[in-house]
């Protein structure tokens, strides 16, 4: 009885130790496929594409909450091509608070290393406060980057320290909305964005103060539709600046399915398509608001 059990455990964790790292995990699978249309030598636009075999330059696998468990990125900086592996991120949690993200680099020998990890710390009302960041391939135990954050009452995040020089600060409204957002180094401001609100858009307009006679100026417009952001728009406001949009298309379940990105050198000339991204959404379930907003987030997210 003894031997049988022995051999039962031998095999047992012979089977868990055989995962491998790329191994597909949770409920809920996101595949990003992208595609780019080629230019021409005078940098004008072609009808012909880039990943003409769809293959996806990153998976994401998310718990039955909509937690992101893992992601899988392809193609690397001196190599783009998308069947060679980059790197593999694992995110742990303490029930929903994300803990740790631990990087895996796979190497052009094709082994794959744990390199990195990055760390999460909470206050007691369950607010980041802090995040560190090792690199840890060869056993290295210095921090090589941290930051910190500061909320309001309302929890509204107020100050992101990136460094001992760098940080940002974020103003908000009556009803939570965001109507600042700056970046000051060595406590001078380097650059805003001032915020105003019409019925189904968010207006910014930045501006740079860098003192060096090159300050820019553009304006963001983000659009809505019954909650959903639909619409960036980026308009340079300096002469001879260009104009970027990006467009986000739902499916019929309220999921992004697709994404494109546009340019313009003149608006009178109207918009170019220049690439496009499908998100391909696989669940063992069926997935209320919930789950389908972070999914939506994951997909798709302004930082700011």
């Amino acid at each position: 009885m003894k031997t049988i059990l022995l051999l039962l455990f031998i095999l047992i964790t012979s089977l868990i130790s055989a995962q491998k790292i790329t191994d597909k995990v949770g409920q809920i699978e996101i595949k990003r496929v992208s595609h780019s249309f080629l230019r021409n030598d005078d940098y004008e636009l072609t009808k012909k594409i880039t990943n003409k075999r769809n293959r996806p330059y990153n998976k994401m696998y998310l718990d039955s909450n909509g937690l992101l468990l893992k992601s899988v990125n392809f193609g690397k900086h001196h190599d783009n091509r998308l069947k060679i592996l980059d790197d593999i991120r694992v995110y742990k949690y303490k029930d929903t608070l994300l803990e740790e993200v631990i990087i895996y680099d796979s190497g052009y020998d094709k082994k794959i290393r744990k390199e990195r990890e990055r760390k999460y710390y909470y206050n007691s009302e369950m607010m980041m406060i802090k995040t560190s960041y090792k690199f840890v391939l060869y056993n290295e135990d210095e921090e090589l980057d941290w930051a910190s954050y500061e909320y309001d009452k309302n929890f509204n995040k107020t100050k992101y320290i990136k460094s001992a020089s760098t940080y940002y600060n974020y103003e908000y409204d009556s009803i939570n909305r965001i109507v600042s957002y700056k970046q000051f180094y060595n406590d001078t401001l380097r650059w805003r964005y001032n915020y105003s609100y019409l019925e189904n858009q968010r207006i910014g307009n930045f501006q740079t103060f860098y003192k060096d006679g090159k300050n820019n100026k553009k304006r963001e417009i983000l659009t809505f539709d019954h909650g959903n952001l639909i619409q960036v728009e980026e308009i340079g406001l300096e002469e001879g600046d260009m104009a970027e949009k990006i467009k986000i298309y739902y499916n019929s379940n309220n999921i992004i399915s697709k994404v494109e990105y546009l340019e313009s050198f003149d608006l009178k000339d109207g918009y170019s398509l220049y690439g496009y991204t499908d998100f391909k959404v696989k669940a063992k379930q069926k997935l209320n608001k919930k789950v389908v907003s972070k999914i939506n987030k994951r997909i798709f997210n302004r930082s700011h």
